[in-house]
């Protein structure tokens, strides 16, 4: 215990002057008492009185009153060598958990392969979520571990500085992992966003609602409850036995405190498949009867929280694909410039490469620079703040990739303008201008049948939300972005438009290097390699957040990450064989029609 007097300053009965004459009073006496141990119903850092010395009627007499500092002010405990934590709930939570464990372990044994905290974490075990049946507004909840087995948290909150135990972990967590049930001890506020406030019992029946409001804007904190309890890492889930403030409603009461409460929480796994589609949850209710005053109707929480060992891999998967981004783009640059060289030295090839094959890749190259272009002149408020954050680097990796684009962009189109010029001026049937017409009107109707089937898939997708979208693993999708995805897939299928000229030329020569065809199938392919292995080893995000396979771009799914690859290796084996054994060799021996065609001499100047 620590006492002290202090001395107060208090305005005079009379004034000198235009100024305020004060008189000080040091009969002060304050008392505070720093507990060692909490518990579910004593976890005040600080408790304390004041009192005046001062005659009943004397002029500087005030009444006695107590303050004490509860864990729900601001502050940070540092360490010190004598907190305890006193568990003194567990055996009713072993009479009201027992069969919700045991149920759950014979639910999972179905299911296998979900991995949970494992109890060791802070950061993992805290989350944010909302909350059903909290008031009228819409309702909040945050809710904080405190210890875990004997360690506590290193971050408090009280307005009071002074030291906390050896006990707690300095990097918020006990470094510790745990296989059976944990005990657990937490802190749970409550806050909804609306302007009525109830501070007292209505007709009889204490609402959830603290008999202590504080608003802050438009939310409101309307109660905190601490509890204890334990946690099963093998299942995931959380029982605990809660205790709140009732204030005078609770006279009858061990520190005017209603422990009548039921908290359940069912963590999500751990594994990035099942992000989407199992979230925290949880209840928390009253076990006292309906008629009773304290008691209150059941709440449901629930949360998409991410854990630390999440969060730390998404921040590892963003710098990777940002390298993948930039090797990717230099492979293709590498690419092109294989076949500038080879085009360079065999000029007889060039009239026979698409056109409409060179003006697809092209495009592929110059729409994400369009888009692009406010990105790369402009720098939004909230861009600063990203790059700032991260230190600059994604804003340099960012300029850094739009050179790269920019460079494979000029490179594919000095390919297509060296192709054009190839073509004859003049004319004849069985010229290359006149096989290259007779690809675009087959490839054209081709990719428009292509561009309905994916608007009708996308109002498919979402007028049912309860329908699978074949075209993305995420359904809400504007129909411009599938659109976007859908030339994507057309990029994918680049060689199609040099397939069908092949056969039309019956080409018996090599018209693109292997380094060209090959490579960049290669390049539009791995993306889709590299999305079936993020799906598993990564938690998925806004699309914002990938800088290398962006489901923006192309189409992602388990299905398209087979389809596209084998389909683009298709056509690429296709080229092989049209170049070595002749452009209609693809097809059966009847559906060849002889056609020669002639070379057409290269005039030079």
């Amino acid at each position: 215990m620590l006492k002290r007097v202090s001395c107060a300053w208090w305005p005079a009965e009379w004034e000198m002057g235009e100024g305020l004459c004060l008189e000080k009073d040091c009969g002060i006496s304050i008392s505070m008492q720093f507990p060692k141990t909490f518990t579910v119903v004593g976890r005040n850092l600080v408790v304390g009185h004041v009192q005046s010395d001062k005659k009943v009627n004397d002029s500087m007499y005030f009444k006695d009153f107590a303050f004490r500092g509860p864990a729900e002010m601001r502050g940070v405990l540092e360490d010190s060598t004598d907190m305890q934590y006193k568990y003194t709930k567990l055996d009713k939570v072993k009479q009201l958990c027992s069969k919700k464990f045991e149920d759950k372990k014979m639910f999972l044994r179905k299911k296998l392969g979900r991995k949970y905290p494992d109890g060791s974490s802070f950061e993992d075990l805290s989350f944010d979520g909302s909350v059903h049946g909290l008031g009228k507004g819409r309702g909040y909840a945050a809710v904080r571990p405190l210890t875990i087995e004997n360690k506590f948290h290193r971050v408090w909150y009280t307005n009071v500085s002074f030291s906390v135990s050896s006990n707690i972990s300095p990097s918020g967590s006990p470094n510790v992992s745990f296989s059976g049930p944990v005990k657990v001890s937490y802190d749970l506020h409550f806050w909804n966003q609306t302007s009525e406030a109830s501070v007292s019992a209505e007709n009889g029946s204490y609402r959830m609602i603290s008999s202590v409001s504080a608003e802050s804007g438009s939310y409101q904190t309307i109660s905190s409850v601490s509890a204890e309890g334990v946690y099963d890492p093998q299942t995931g889930s959380l029982c605990m036995n809660g205790c709140r403030d009732v204030g005078s409603l609770g006279n009858n009461l061990d520190g005017n405190m209603d422990c009548e409460i039921l908290i359940e929480v069912d963590y999500a796994p751990m594994n990035p498949e099942f992000f989407e589609t199992e979230h925290l949850s949880g209840t928390i209710r009253s076990l006292r009867k309906e008629k009773h005053s304290l008691y209150f109707k059941p709440m449901k929480f629930s949360s998409s929280n991410v854990y630390r060992e999440q969060a730390e891999g998404s921040i590892w998967r963003k710098d990777l694909e940002i390298i993948m981004r930039l090797i990717s783009l230099s492979f293709t640059a590498l690419f092109i410039i294989a076949q500038l060289l080879y085009v360079k030295k065999h000029s007889t090839s060039l009239p026979f490469v698409s056109l409409l094959m060179l003006t697809v890749l092209t495009l592929g190259h110059m729409i994400p620079l369009v888009l692009n272009f406010e990105a790369f002149f402009m720098k939004t408020k909230e861009r600063e703040n990203i790059f700032q954050s991260g230190g600059g680097w994604l804003e340099v990796n960012e300029v850094v990739v739009r050179v790269m684009t920019m460079v494979a962009f000029l490179l594919q189109l000095r390919l297509l303008q060296l192709a054009w010029i190839a073509r004859p001026s003049a004319a004849g049937d069985k010229s290359a201008w006149f096989w290259e017409k007779k690809v675009l009107f087959l490839c054209l109707p081709l990719y428009l049948v292509g561009g309905l089937i994916a608007c009708l898939a996308h109002w498919w997708g979402t007028s049912d939300p309860r329908s699978v979208h074949f075209l993305q693993r995420n359904s809400q999708h504007l129909l411009w972005e599938d659109f976007r995805s859908y030339a994507g897939l057309v990029l994918d299928g680049f060689l199609l438009p040099q397939v069908l000229g092949n056969y039309f030329w019956d080409i018996r020569e090599a018209i693109l290097v292997p380094y060209f065809y090959i490579g960049i199938t290669l390049v539009r392919s791995v993306p889709h390699a590299y999305d079936a292995y993020r799906v598993i080893r990564y938690i998925p995000e806004y699309s914002s957040s990938y800088y290398y396979a962006n489901p923006d771009w192309d189409f992602y799914s388990t299905a398209w990450d087979i389809v596209i690859p084998c389909g683009a290796f298709l056509l690429a084996f296709l080229v092989f064989l049209q170049q070595r054994f002749g452009g209609r060799c693809v097809v059966p021996q009847k559906f060849r029609a002889h056609l020669e065609y002639e070379k057409i001499p290269i005039v030079d100047g």
